[in-house]
């Protein structure tokens, strides 16, 4: 039946509200994902940044109270040197040297005994000192970073010295390369320094300190701001990254306009429609006072078709599992991995004794256990509580031998020389064994638990939000700390003082781990080899074991190995830390192991070279094919590496975690709450 032209206006009329009405309702879940995502990437960068700001006043309060304690500066102002003679030795002597660029105030009790480098003179001078450790001073019309430290001389008594280093364009711009952000100090009435992209507009951030966000008019950034001093504010921006589905409500609203006109010109010039009596027929308008109920779309998995979920941690959306996917391990009887980066024990209160009498948990042995964090092939890993007497409660990791293997000799043999050696290791370096037991026929070790991630989630993780991989001073640090835990292993001596000749033999991403404090720790030292009789079991000549892709040379010919073999593992997890890149390309495991045990190629050194020319020409000598060539041990590679790395690394290593995984690691701390170390179980 013909509709006519009024039917025709009332159906396109009908059409319009239709598509309003999705218009409006997509814009609503759009425009807060939006919102979500320059939140997230305004507070990401930020974070960053005071990352970055902190670190550099850190190494300035490093560099006082060093400078303080030089030997001639003492003597000097001991002898009572006049002014003229201090500012000629600060100016010309070689121990002066590492500080001459700085901003230098000398004070005693009654008033500034002399400054160098003050713009604006002894008043400017005077602004610049004060009770402080490490802060923000200004003076003479500049901005300074400020750190004052006594000098430890008795006469004559109460000298301080102040360090000060402008806060100019290159150093705000260092904080920027630093934190991936455009960055804005701003005093709101005039002083403003910019650098990195995209930089905040000061106009649009004006009065805007005390929102969470403040987003570009047009999109371009989102940015969050934090004081740094009295009435200065550090702003960080991002670029804010486009929204799935964001762009559907626009052409939504668009279509329902157009319906709308096309209704209204129907509706305008149409024929006259009469009925039998030759009245006017009225078009029955929709009933609008009680609308059906806008419902959301159905679910993807209700009609058979995957759901779309972010990749798991330890995982790349792109390129599958990483060098160790250790967040991504999914505990038995789980289709899908847990969920790692909301905390590792799911039960962040617990009452243990009552989870016990209503069988809520496992006890095993003298441990509750919380969660199943992992599983590979010889054990299984798990958190577990140990309880005592007054509630106290300290929560663990339980590394559990299959129950199938518990009768496999060799496997238990192992398993007992891990913890035995594990037991022994006690350095700040090293994740230690506090406890070795047997429930039944199955044999548990519980080890320290770690608030932290790894350094393959932490690659992962800073390529996935900042596209390139970590920075030259991170990874030197990183691998600075690992080096201080090999020194102490591979030195290791038993009770006759013998040497054990530890050679860890996995050195990989996977088993480095760093807390939210920095702290670099190793783990797994259950493939380790060491002298003949200092172990239960051994590894037999020819048997090879580790990760193929960090192995060296002679390790995956199954050629006899000693502590170089360590130091070249560590040498491959540097190169994939600074590239991003595996060394060793392959598309299957016998790929990478030929790679391995072929050892570098040409190819591979000039790969080598394009890295910074400092990690490059420290990375050659350590992955030299011929042991004789590396570095021979921990202590030699640790003192090349360790003028590269920079005052308060630690301290920008935890910036740059938190900042990275936040929440995540929030959730840690006492009791059971925590987030768990997720890691591969094998070996």
């Amino acid at each position: 039946m013909a509709l006519g032209r009024r039917g025709v206006a009332a159906f396109l009329g009908l059409g319009a509200l239709g598509a309003g009405a999705a218009a409006a309702y997509l814009a609503g879940p759009g425009a807060q994902a939006r919102h979500d995502e320059a939140t997230r990437a305004g507070q990401e960068a930020l974070e960053l940044a005071k990352g970055a700001f902190e670190a550099s006043k850190m190494e300035l309060g490093t560099e006082v109270v060093t400078a303080a304690q030089v030997p001639q500066l003492r003597s000097a102002l001991t002898d009572k040197v006049d002014t003229f003679t201090l500012d000629d030795l600060f100016k010309s002597e070689d121990w002066w040297s590492p500080y001459r660029a700085r901003t230098l105030v000398i004070r005693a009790p009654e008033g500034v005994v002399m400054s160098r480098n003050v713009a604006g003179g002894t008043p400017a001078a005077v602004e610049l000192t004060g009770d402080r450790t490490a802060s923000v001073a200004r003076a003479g019309g500049r901005l300074y970073l400020v750190a004052s430290a006594s000098v430890p001389i008795d006469d004559p008594p109460g000298r301080v010295l102040t360090l000060a280093r402008s806060v100019d364009e290159a150093l705000v711009e260092s904080w920027a390369t630093r934190a991936h952000a455009g960055l804005l100090l701003s005093d709101g009435r005039g002083f403003t320094l910019a650098a990195g992209a995209p930089r905040p507009d000061a106009a649009a951030v004006a009065g805007r300190e005390a929102d969470a966000v403040v987003v570009d008019p047009s999109g371009a950034w989102a940015a969050s701001s934090t004081e740094v001093a009295p009435g200065l504010r550090l702003w960080a921006a991002r670029p804010v990254a486009a929204t799935a589905g964001a762009g559907l409500p626009m052409p939504l609203a668009g279509l329902a306009g157009v319906l709308a006109l096309v209704a209204l010109g129907l509706g305008l010039t149409g024929r006259k429609k009469t009925d039998a009596d030759g009245a006017f027929a009225p078009v029955a308008a929709p009933a609008l006072d009680n609308p059906p109920a806008m419902r959301p779309p159905t679910p993807a998995s209700s009609m058979g078709l995957p759901a779309m979920s972010a990749a798991p941690p330890g995982t790349s959306a792109a390129y599958g599992p990483t060098v160790s996917a250790i967040a991504a391990v999914a505990p038995a009887g789980r289709a899908t991995p847990p969920e790692p980066l909301t905390g590792g024990p799911k039960r962040q209160s617990v009452n243990l004794p009552t989870m016990i009498a209503k069988g809520e948990a496992q006890v095993y042995g003298r441990y509750t256990v919380l969660d199943k964090i992992g599983s590979g092939g010889m054990c299984d890993i798990y958190t577990a509580a140990l309880t005592g007497p007054e509630g106290f409660q300290r929560v663990f990791v339980l590394k559990r031998l299959k129950p199938e293997l518990a009768l496999n000799r060799a496997a238990v043999d192992q398993f007992i020389d891990e913890a035995k050696l594990g037991s022994t290791l006690v350095h700040s370096n090293i994740v230690p064994v506090f406890d070795f037991g047997r429930v039944g026929d199955g044999y548990f070790i519980a080890q320290e638990y770690i608030v932290g991630r790894n350094i393959a989630q932490l690659c992962e993780r800073h390529l996935e939000r900042l596209g390139e991989p970590l920075d030259v001073a991170t990874v030197f640090y990183l691998a600075h700390e690992t080096l201080q835990a090999l020194a102490y292993a591979h030195d290791k001596t038993n009770d006759d003082g013998e040497p054990l000749q530890i050679v860890h033999r996995d050195i990989s991403p996977g088993n480095i781990v760093v807390s939210r404090l920095g702290e670099v720790k190793l783990i797994d030292f259950g493939i380790v080899k060491a002298a003949s009789g200092s172990r239960v079991s051994q590894t037999d000549l020819g048997n090879v074991k580790g990760n193929a892709a960090f192995m060296a040379p002679e390790q995956a010919r199954g050629l006899a190995v000693d502590r170089r073999a360590d130091l070249f593992s560590l040498g491959l997890v540097m190169f994939r830390a600074l590239s991003g890149e595996p060394f060793y390309p392959g598309g299957t495991t016998a790929e990478v192991f030929y790679g391995s045990a072929t050892g570098p190629t040409a190819e591979h050194f000039d790969r080598i070279d394009r890295l910074p020319p400092t990690a490059a020409q420290i990375l050659k000598k350590a992955l030299m094919p011929d042991p004789a060539d590396r570095y021979q041990s921990a202590e030699e590679f640790g003192a090349v590496l360790e003028p590269h790395v920079p005052a308060g690394a630690k301290a920008s290593v935890a910036t740059l975690l938190n900042a990275l995984f936040g929440a995540e690691l929030k959730s840690g701390g006492s009791g059971t709450g925590g987030t768990s170390l997720k890691r591969d179980a094998a070996g």
